[in-house]
């Protein structure tokens, strides 16, 4: 039953997804770290992971995805679209599946975080992307993904996103950030504060242009 659940939502995300006006905003920045390394990271918000996807079909991506029995059901649907699920949490198999990151990110795949999850609270970055960047030596690019129009899951901890039919989707890729391997606690921080900040400056620009 779950695969045939798994393959009707599939399907059903196929359908949503040829309604929407995709607009990519900065991709030669993804452009120019793809040819550099192949390999880069993504950062994005949890409230945002299904447009994400669906915007990112044309790569196949690793992401990691909670063990948990609703993780099932996303993991499988993941590879229904051609990405690579690596499950783990910060709770349980966390520590597993940050090595399974780095190292498919070494191998040239790159990897879609969300860098708030799986728990929140919304808009607190964990660490765990700035240990993937310093031990695979890749850069991080922030991903702002803002829907004109969705609906909200008001009662999740992310306010998620689903964004609705045939509305306007910007993609907009930051800045790459570097992380040397030697990068300190402190400097952390720093990078934390700079991830954050390009993820939410973005996020109002392109709100305003909505308007």
């Amino acid at each position: 039953m779950q695969s045939i659940a798994c393959y009707l939502i599939f399907l059903l995300l196929k359908v949503v997804k040829s309604t929407y006006r995709f607009e990519y905003q900065n991709q030669s920045v993804l452009l120019e770290e793809a040819n550099r390394s192949s390999s880069y990271i993504l950062a994005i918000w949890h409230q945002n992971i299904l447009a994400s996807i669906l915007a990112h079909l044309d790569r196949k991506y690793s992401m990691i995805i909670s063990p948990s029995k609703d993780g099932q059901y996303a993991a499988r649907v993941c590879e229904l679209f051609g990405h690579e699920p690596i499950r783990g949490s910060s709770s349980k198999g966390g520590v597993k599946a940050l090595i399974n990151s780095i190292r498919s990110l070494k191998h040239g795949t790159p990897s879609a975080v969300a860098i708030d999850g799986p728990r929140g609270p919304l808009y607190n970055i964990k660490p765990g992307v700035f240990e993937m960047a310093k031990k695979s030596g890749v850069p991080i690019i922030p991903l702002t993904v803002t829907p004109k129009n969705f609906w909200t899951f008001k009662k999740s901890w992310d306010q998620f996103r689903f964004p609705k039919p045939f509305t306007k989707i910007i993609i907009h890729y930051g800045e790459p950030i570097y992380l040397a391997e030697s990068t300190t606690k402190e400097e952390i921080i720093e990078y934390t504060n700079k991830l954050y900040l390009a993820l939410i400056s973005d996020e109002e620009k392109i709100i305003t242009s909505f308007a």
